[in-house]
C-alpha cells in the first residue's frame, strides 16, 4: 500500500523488496537525482516501510498502524529528520550534535530509528567529521538516509565510501504530463512546455505553472530581442521578481532558478535556429520568430558560450551564492557575449 505513491521509481522500489527479502538491507543510503523528482517522498515511503508495526513479508507498510499513521503527520519519535537552517548555508555542527544526543537515546516505539539528513551536499567539515563516526559504527536497528543534489560529485568521499548510493532517474515526459494533467494542467500546450522546462522533475514543472513566470518569460524574452537589449534593466527585473517570491530564502532560489531554466530554453531553442540545417515552419509564431532572429544575429559560438554561463548561473544558485551577486554577475557576462566581448 505505501508504495503506491512512488511513481517513476518502481525498480528502486524492487530493489529495496528483494534485498529485505534476503535480509540484506543497509544501514546507510544516499539519495542523488535531480530535485524534484521524489527522493524526499520515497525516503519518507522507506521510513514508514522500516517502522511499520505490521510489515509483510512484501517490505510494504501497512498505512494503519499508529506507526505508519505518526510517520504520515511525521511526528514518529523514532523518525528523525535533518536538515540544513533556513538562514544558513550549511549543515552545521550544531545540527549533528543535536542528532547525535537523539542517537544516544533509546528508540521510543519498537526499538528500530531511521535518519532522514536533507542537504547532505551542504556539509560544512566540521559537521561531517562529527557526523562520520556515527556513520561508520551505526547502532543496531538505525538506518540513515541521506537526501542529496543530482550527482555524488558534489558530495564528500567519505561520506559515499559509507553509504550504499541510490540514483534516481528524471521522470519520463509520459509520466509527467499524466502527473500534470492530474494536478490540472489541462491545456495540452502547456502541459507540453512544462515537460520541456522541467528537465525530468514533476517539482520544477508544477512550480513552473506559476503564471507570473509565464509573464515574466514574455518580458525576458522581449528584452532579448531588442537590438541592443538592456542588461542592466532585465536584472533589475529579474531581482524584483525574485524578491516578489516573498522573505523565504528557499522560494527566492526556487524563482531564480526557474528564471535560468527559461533562459536556457530559449537559448536552446536559438541555437537549433543558427545551425545551418535548421528546418523552420511554415507559419512560424511570433515567438518563433523571435528565437529565430536571436539565433541568427548572435550565431551558434556566442549562443553556447552563453548556455554555458547560464548553467554555471545555475551551479552557483545552488550553492548558496548571494543571489543579487549571481543575477548580476550573469547578465554582465552575456552582455559582454551579445556585444561580442
Amino acid at each position: 500500500m505505501s508504495w503506491d505513491t512512488i511513481e517513476g521509481h518502481e525498480s528502486i522500489v524492487t530493489a529495496f523488496r528483494n534485498a529485505a527479502r534476503r535480509q540484506r538491507l543497509g544501514q546507510a543510503y544516499l539519495f542523488v537525482g535531480p530535485e524534484g523528482v521524489g527522493k524526499h517522498l520515497f525516503a519518507g515511503e522507506l521510513a514508514k516501510t522500516l517502522l511499520c508495526e505490521n510489515l509483510d513479508e512484501t517490505f510494504t507498510a501497512c498505512g494503519r498502524c499508529s506507526s505508519c499513521h505518526l510517520v504520515s503527520v511525521d511526528t514518529h519519535p523514532d523518525l528523525i529528520r535533518v536538515a540544513r537552517d533556513e538562514d544558513k548555508i550549511n549543515l552545521t555542527i550544531g545540527r549533528m550534535r543535536e542528532l547525535l544526543g537523539r542517537l544516544g537515546l533509546k528508540a521510543a516505539r519498537n526499538g528500530r530509528k531511521v535518519v532522514i539528513i536533507d542537504n547532505v551536499d551542504d556539509f560544512n567539515t566540521e559537521a561531517a567529521n562529527s557526523f562520520l563516526k556515527a556513520l561508520e559504527e551505526p547502532a543496531a536497528l538505525t538506518t540513515f538516509v541521506l537526501i542529496g543534489g543530482g550527482s555524488i560529485e558534489t558530495q564528500l568521499e567519505t561520506i559515499v565510501s559509507r553509504c550504499q548510493v541510490i540514483r534516481f532517474a528524471p521522470l519520463s515526459p509520459a509520466l509527467l504530463g499524466d502527473m500534470l494533467q492530474r494536478a490540472g494542467v489541462a491545456d495540452g500546450v502547456k502541459r507540453d512546455r512544462l515537460i520541456r522546462l522541467s528537465g525530468g522533475s514533476i517539482g520544477r514543472a508544477l512550480a513552473l505553472r506559476d503564471d507570473s513566470l509565464g509573464e515574466f518569460r514574455t518580458t525576458l524574452l522581449q528584452g532579448l530581442a531588442e537590438v541592443s537589449p538592456d542588461f542592466v534593466r532585465l536584472a533589475a527585473d529579474w531581482s524584483k521578481f525574485v524578491g516578489d517570491a516573498g522573505k523565504e530564502a528557499s522560494k527566492k532560489r526556487r524563482r531564480a532558478t526557474m528564471v535560468i531554466r527559461l533562459l536556457l530554453e530559449m537559448l536552446e531553442s536559438a541555437l537549433r535556429f543558427s545551425l545551418p540545417d535548421a528546418t523552420f515552419d511554415e507559419d512560424p509564431s511570433p515567438e518563433q520568430e523571435t528565437l529565430r532572429g536571436l539565433g541568427e544575429r548572435l550565431g551558434t559560438e556566442t549562443l553556447i558560450a552563453c548556455l554555458d554561463r547560464c548553467l554555471e548561473a545555475g551551479v552557483h544558485v545552488d550553492r548558496l551564492v548571494q543571489l543579487d551577486v549571481v543575477l548580476e554577475a550573469l547578465m554582465d557576462a552575456l552582455g559582454q557575449k551579445w556585444r561580442g566581448g
